[in-house]
Formats: C-alpha cells, sequence, structure tokens
C-alpha cells in the first residue's frame, strides 16, 4: 500500500489500458452550460468588473441585471435532455476508450451526490447524480470511465465578487456555493494560502470521489501542484486498502500549467512554477505531458 508520502508514488506504473488508449473523451459540463458564453470559467468573468475576460462581465450585466448572481443559475439547470446511454453509444461507436467527465469544476457546483454540500446537482437544479448515471452507462458499453477534479482553484474563484459590494458572493448564505472566494494573485504569491479547512475539505472530496465512483483515472487541474506540495501527504496513502483492493488501478494525472500571475516578475514565477511542477511529476513518478 501506498504511505502518507509522495516519495512513495515513485515506483507508480502506468496502468496496461492506458499505454493503448488513443482516444478519451474529457466532458466539461455543469451549471456554466445554461448562460452558454464564454466558456466554464463564466462563474469567475461575471464578477470580475475589471478585466473580465471574452468580455463576461458586460455581457452578464445587460442579459442577466446587477442582481443575477450564479446562484439564481441553479434553478434553470435542469438537464432534461440527458441521456446518459446514448452518450455512451455515441463514444463508443465513435471508438473512444475512456471517458473522464468534470466531477466537480472550480464553481463548486459538483455534478454528483456529494456528502459534503448541499450544492450539488443531485440536491439541486437537475436533481440527479449525473457523474454517477454516466458512470453506470460508460462502463455499461465496455469503456473506461475516470473523473476529474477542479476543486483546489474554488479558493479564488468568485474573489471578483469581493469587489462588488451587492454581489450575494458576500452573502454568507450562499458561501456554501462561493466558498473564501479570496484574491487569486494574493493566493499564489502566498499571501493568502488556503486554509486547514480548505485543504481537509479537498481532500474529504478526492477520498469521496475514489470510494464513490472508483475511477480508473482521476484528473485534476493545474493547481494541485501547487496545493499538494505545499500541504497534504494524505491523498497517497488515501485507502491504501481501498486502492490495492480495487479491480482497478487508479490513473492520477493533472494539468501542466505555469501561466500564474503574482506579485513577483513574470520570469521568477514561471521558473518557480516550473521547477515546482517538475519536482511534482518526479514524485509522481510520471512522464506527464504539458
Amino acid at each position: 500500500p501506498f504511505e502518507a508520502k509522495w516519495d512513495s508514488l515513485a515506483d507508480y506504473e502506468i496502468p496496461e489500458w492506458y499505454q493503448d488508449a488513443k482516444f478519451g473523451i474529457f466532458i466539461h459540463w455543469g451549471m456554466y452550460s445554461v448562460p452558454g458564453y464564454g466558456n466554464e470559467w463564466y462563474p469567475r468573468e461575471m464578477y470580475r468588473q475589471k478585466g473580465s475576460r471574452r468580455g463576461v462581465y458586460d455581457y452578464h450585466q445587460e442579459k442577466y441585471g446587477p442582481d443575477f448572481g450564479y446562484k439564481d443559475f441553479i434553478p434553470m439547470f435542469k438537464a432534461e435532455k440527458f441521456d446518459p446511454d446514448a452518450w455512451a453509444q455515441l463514444f463508443k461507436d465513435a471508438g473512444v476508450r475512456y471517458v473522464v467527465p468534470v466531477a466537480e469544476h472550480h464553481d463548486g457546483f459538483p455534478m454528483y451526490n456529494s456528502d459534503y454540500t448541499n450544492w450539488d446537482a443531485s440536491e439541486m437544479g437537475p436533481k440527479r447524480d449525473i457523474i454517477a448515471d454516466l458512470q453506470k452507462s460508460v462502463r455499461a458499453a465496455g469503456l473506461h470511465f475516470g473523473v476529474s477534479s477542479h476543486r483546489a482553484e474554488h479558493w479564488w474563484f468568485y474573489g471578483g465578487g469581493r469587489e462588488l459590494p451587492n454581489a450575494d458572493v458576500n452573502d454568507e448564505r450562499f458561501r456554501g456555493l462561493y466558498g473564501p472566494a479570496r484574491d487569486r494573485d494574493e493566493s499564489e504569491a502566498g499571501v493568502t494560502w488556503p486554509n486547514q479547512a480548505f485543504l481537509d475539505d479537498w481532500l474529504l472530496r478526492c477520498a469521496e470521489l475514489v470510494d464513490k465512483f472508483e475511477p480508473d483515472l482521476i484528473w485534476f487541474d493545474w493547481w494541485i501542484a501547487l496545493l499538494l506540495l505545499q500541504s497534504r501527504e494524505d491523498l497517497p496513502s488515501y485507502g491504501g486498502d481501498q486502492l490495492q483492493g480495487l479491480r482497478r488501478r487508479i490513473l492520477p494525472r493533472y494539468r501542466w500549467r505555469a501561466r500564474h500571475r503574482t506579485r513577483r516578475s513574470r520570469r521568477q514565477t514561471r521558473t518557480a512554477l516550473a521547477d515546482r511542477h517538475l519536482r511534482f511529476q518526479k514524485l509522481l513518478g510520471l512522464r506527464l505531458q504539458p
């Protein structure tokens, strides 16, 4: 079994099925699909009055108005046409070998029945465990199934709302959805680094994905490299017995990305982050592609 240290993953071997799988499907689908404008970062950009990418802030103000928060999209997110069996068959017919939906994006609205929040697709919006339904259909079709977690970036994702006095991000009634909403630059500079409560919650949600879905593959977005090297070493050992006992060998993957904005110079930042990512790759014992 794996131990509670990253070095324990040094001898990890990439599963044979993944070595042979040349075609997979990665799915971004969530509440942000309701406005369907820009991309999946809509919930962040709609609160950024200054520097909003793709003009999302202005678009949102004009179409929905200043009092319409991201939470207000929940009743509009019904997923009434979602047919997991049809999806799985389409993927199989296309020659897909593995399917990886985003279980939780930066917006903090899990697409499955989470034990750690009521703000999820099984209790609000569609009132359906999207990930569980898709998992069942994908595996019935004989395909490999994975999940993606982007929870780490939730720490600062709604930070722009803090600059808007009347934004619902500042309303404690909705803290379960909007989270800490810290400033991204300050967080990446180490000024407002994630606290222990956030790190514990992040780990529990990772463990939950393993327990609920027994994924063949787990994908993490880029902030995991920053989060883990300065925080938790619990993840490698989590479920040592469970991981070893699964009929599938879990493959961890993450995005290499050194485009971070901090108070340091761009060159210093890129050098430091590149080094951190390389150390993370070495610890995993994997050759991870940028």
